[in-house]
């Protein structure tokens, strides 16, 4: 089927080949060992019988193409012996990715999205062939973060899973066929954020050590309508249904899910009482609910409506002046103010309302919600610890004569003494006295050596 040969003058083989009888022009083999050259020819043998019976190359050919030379694969692509592949290197792959998703992504989303690339290029270069890094290469990527960038393990998370979403689109665009090499690389826990209760006794607190009615609004919505700082800033007047008791207002953080951009709360009365009397001071009911400025990354002093701006393209505000109410009200600092009030605003609904109602209301899932919002408050450890369940002692005498009355029977022995069993079983509420199926127990119509029939 082919041959090689090493032609005079020339250091490197080349090969010749036949299809269907007719010669084709030769191929240059790269190497100068005749073994080399030998395994080359057996695997360009296996490429030609693959191309005659219209079949893809097997997984040992494929491992072997990614091996080869650039000029040797361009050489069989050009013979149609192989497949034309866009071959992407780390550098277009990436620019590719950020292409198709920058019109998605909020600012933040994307700020972020860069900082994870610049170590996932720094690592492994921006001419790096996407096929020549495998699961071994991902791991050793994953262990430089941590031993030597020492990075903590939510931002190792984060640019892991860059990793998989590069190489998810180049599979999904057709220049890379192999598995995804960051998929099941083992990456460090998050460190979740301490989750704290922010009382009812502590907000009143904090709104009173507010200077301005918009303060206080603001730290209401927050805590007894679970609403994000970036919904506060963009709320209007006309999201308030005063009849139906519902306030309707923007999401940025979800309006990018289809049927997620904005969402609907009960007006519960402390919200209500809140609206009621910004709107008194405000003598208005159309437009921005809170239009003086509150919102910023910085102190006050970069104006109202370039932060709205920013938060409308989807910038957080963090209710950085929030500190120096609490201090003022010599209140404990509860860490991040608005994600601990909106998670204690899920857990105390959460007591009062079905699970699917709160999630939907406050417009995240359950796993979210668990993960990052709801707290096992201090008052329920208390009240388990006060409570009898486990110590009555009426429940300790039912089990113990329970034990009593099934060792006895089971044993064979002194069933009689189990006679008046089914009344103390009634009185401990064990059994009731209503029940058909007890009746054959307390009538005597079950055989006392057990429940099943006495055989002979």
């Amino acid at each position: 089927m082919s041959n090689i040969r090493k032609p005079n003058g020339h250091q490197n083989w080349v090969l010749t080949y036949y299809i269907d009888g007719e010669r084709q022009p030769v191929i240059s083999l790269p190497t100068k060992s005749k073994t080399i050259a030998d395994r080359m020819k057996g695997k360009i043998d296996d490429l030609i019988d693959c191309k005659k019976a219209g079949e893809k190359p097997n997984s040992e050919l494929a491992k072997w193409l990614l091996k080869i030379p650039d000029s040797l694969r361009e050489v069989l692509e050009e013979r149609g012996l192989i497949e034309r592949q866009i071959r992407l290197t780390i550098q277009t792959a990436v620019a590719a990715y950020i292409d198709s998703k920058k019109a998605s992504w909020k600012p933040k989303t994307y700020n972020r999205r860069l900082n994870e690339n610049k170590w996932f290029v720094e690592y492994f270069k921006p001419e790096t062939r996407l096929e020549t890094i495998d699961r071994q290469a991902a791991v050793q990527f994953l262990n430089w973060l941590k031993d030597v960038k020492n990075l903590s393990p939510t931002h190792i998370n984060s640019i892991m899973k860059w990793g998989m979403y590069i190489f998810k689109y180049a599979s999904l665009c057709g220049a890379y066929s192999l598995p995804n090499p960051f998929i099941n690389v083992r990456v460090p826990n998050t460190v979740q954020r301490t989750k704290q209760y922010i009382s009812i006794e502590y907000t009143e607190k904090l709104i009173e050590a507010c200077p301005t009615v918009q303060w206080r609004t603001a730290v209401a919505m927050l805590r007894y309508g679970g609403m994000r700082p970036e919904e506060i800033l963009l709320a209007e007047w006309d999201g308030v249904d005063w009849e139906a008791g519902t306030f309707t207002f923007r999401s940025p953080k979800t309006e990018h899910h289809e049927g997620k951009g904005q969402r609907t709360i009960p007006l519960f009365p402390r919200l209500r009482e809140a609206f009621e009397e910004m709107r008194m001071a405000a003598e208005m009911e159309t437009g921005i609910i809170l239009p003086q400025y509150i919102l910023s990354t910085d102190k006050p002093g970069n104006g109202w409506d370039s932060k709205r701006q920013s938060i409308a393209d989807g910038k957080n505000g963090s209710l950085c002046e929030l500190s120096d109410f609490i201090v003022k009200a010599k209140l404990d600092n509860p860490g991040s103010v608005p994600t601990n009030m909106r998670g204690s605003c899920s857990t105390d609904l959460k007591r009062k309302y079905p699970e699917y109602a709160v999630d939907a209301w406050l417009g995240h899932t359950k796993a979210i919600a668990r993960r990052h919002y709801d707290v096992v408050t201090a008052d329920l450890f208390e009240q388990a610890a006060n409570a009898d369940d486990f110590n009555s002692d009426s429940v300790r005498d039912s089990v113990r004569d329970c034990s009593r009355f099934w060792s006895l029977n089971g044993n064979g022995k002194n069933v009689n003494d189990a006679k008046n069993f089914p009344q103390t079983l009634e009185n401990t509420g064990f059994l009731q006295k209503e029940s058909p199926s007890c009746n054959y127990l307390q009538q005597g119509l079950i055989p006392p050596a057990g429940l099943e029939p006495v055989t002979r």
